[in-house]
């Protein structure tokens, strides 16, 4: 695509670390209202709101395709939702201090967990659209730390956390997340493709993203499920987090592993986790292991943030954010319908999340190479001599001539064969021909060989 549609780093922010750590802060102990809701709510030592799982899911629902429709329409004016949205949240938690009536209690609760859903959505999107991925990697790792260890605390029985400790933090929190968004430019304007504007769309990245949201999300649902059976598997599973989010981030930083392949590591880890739940009915104490092993892995719900952040800069569509937002859903809806259906049932449970696992993992494992080709062929890009053709390829085959080079570098950047004919300006037989010979010449067979040389070659310049 051209240069001048990519998001230019002067359009990317990098928050200070501090607001980075209160935002994950204030997402993660709010998402704690929804964990007091499964327990015996009081607020203030008065009598249990008349809470409902069912009425809680359906609030979450709605938060979710609220903020995708809202994100989707008004994305250049998102801060000033944000703002407004961390406004009503703060009125209704402070109202909770008041002598209300149970039922208006109930409604502000509810308020409470919608506000922190959009927040949650909103918050995804400006990672996405304006973040520099140094900034998402320390919200990442912030989060899911700050998350483990609040959460271990929660659902420890050493102590019990009183409502009224837990709104009182809540009420500093966000007063101190509106003050940070009000910190961040309101007029930076992210750089969203118009529709007039015709560039060649990563369609394999994009599914790869939101194939990532959505396989993370039902791992993580099941992860908690499984959790939640077992005496103390929160707080195993909360615990073993905290060094799982160290990893992600060494991995990140030290090792310079591709976020692609980390995420596989991350569903293999969580695969093993699931085969040890099931296991665990031969051999009981491999259940605390398996809450330990899907702990350790539960940064996989955050992490395609980071991969969004990437393709956001080749793409900047107004479409991907709400498009993840949208799998979610269903990502949420499956485990739920699933868990209600084998209740009763945990071996069937737990051997249907097995299966699952493995479908999600051996599909990523075969797509893998197509969603990353072109990301990874980009950071070698600035290194080269700069090209005058569209369709000059960003490394060369010394075996092929510079017309089956051009072809092998459109086929990698995705290009369909009608585009390939009318960028190289051939025919389809032609076109045919010189796929032919690339093939023959290379000794390879399919396009997935291709990526996979290409890959190759790119590592050992870099």
């Amino acid at each position: 695509m051209d240069r001048e549609l990519q998001a230019t780093p002067s359009r990317r922010l990098s928050p200070a670390v501090w607001q980075i750590i209160l935002f994950a802060f204030y997402t993660t102990w709010q998402m704690g209202v929804i964990f007091f809701s499964s327990t015996s709510l009081s607020i203030n030592s008065r009598t249990s709101l008349p809470l409902s799982a069912d009425a809680t899911d359906a609030i979450i629902v709605m938060g979710y395709i609220v903020s995708a429709v809202v994100i989707g329409i008004f994305q250049q004016r998102l801060l000033f939702i944000l703002r407004s949205v961390m406004c009503v949240s703060l009125a209704a938690t402070l109202a909770m201090y008041a002598p209300l009536s149970y039922d208006l209690l109930t409604v502000l609760f509810y308020v409470q967990a919608f506000c922190c859903v959009f927040m949650i959505c909103g918050y995804m999107t400006v990672a996405i659209t304006l973040f520099s991925s140094e900034a998402e990697l320390k919200r990442i790792t912030a989060s899911v730390v700050i998350l483990g260890a609040f959460s271990a605390v929660m659902h420890s029985d050493a102590f019990a956390l009183p409502f009224s400790v837990f709104n009182a933090v809540s009420c500093v929190c966000q007063i101190f997340i509106i003050v940070f968004l009000f910190t961040l430019p309101a007029h930076n304007e992210t750089p969203f493709l118009k529709r007039t504007q015709k560039v060649f769309c990563p369609k394999l990245q994009i599914f790869g993203l939101l194939f990532m949201a959505f396989s993370s999300g039902m791992l993580i649902c099941f992860s908690n499920t499984i959790s939640e059976s077992v005496p103390h598997g929160l707080t195993v599973f909360y615990v073993c987090s905290i060094p799982g989010a160290i990893t992600f981030s060494f991995l990140v930083k030290k090792l310079r592993l591709g976020i692609t392949r980390i995420f596989r590591l991350l569903m293999v880890a969580s695969t093993l986790g699931f085969v040890l739940a099931l296991s665990s009915y031969a051999v009981k104490p491999l259940l605390y292991a398996a809450c330990a092993v899907l702990g350790g892995s539960m940064i996989i719900g955050e992490v395609f943030t980071y991969y969004g952040i990437a393709v956001f800069d080749k793409y900047p569509s107004k479409a991907i954010t709400p498009l993840i937002i949208a799998v979610t859903i269903p990502a949420a809806a499956l485990p739920m319908i699933v868990l209600d259906a084998f209740r009763t049932n945990t071996v069937m449970l737990y051997a249907i999340f097995c299966i699952i696992a493995v479908i999600m993992l051996v599909v990523y494992t075969v797509l893998e190479p197509f969603f990353n080709r072109e990301l990874n062929l980009a950071c070698a890009e600035p290194e080269l001599a700069p090209r005058e053709s569209a369709s000059a390829p960003g490394f060369i085959f010394n075996e092929l001539s510079e017309q089956e080079n051009n072809l092998a570098a459109l086929l990698l950047k995705g290009y369909t064969e009608s585009a390939i004919c009318e960028e190289m300006n051939i025919s389809i037989n032609t076109q045919k021909s010189y796929r032919k010979s690339v093939y023959v010449k290379l000794g390879i067979h399919s396009k997935r060989e291709l990526f996979e040389l290409a890959e190759k070659q790119v590592t050992a310049n870099i």
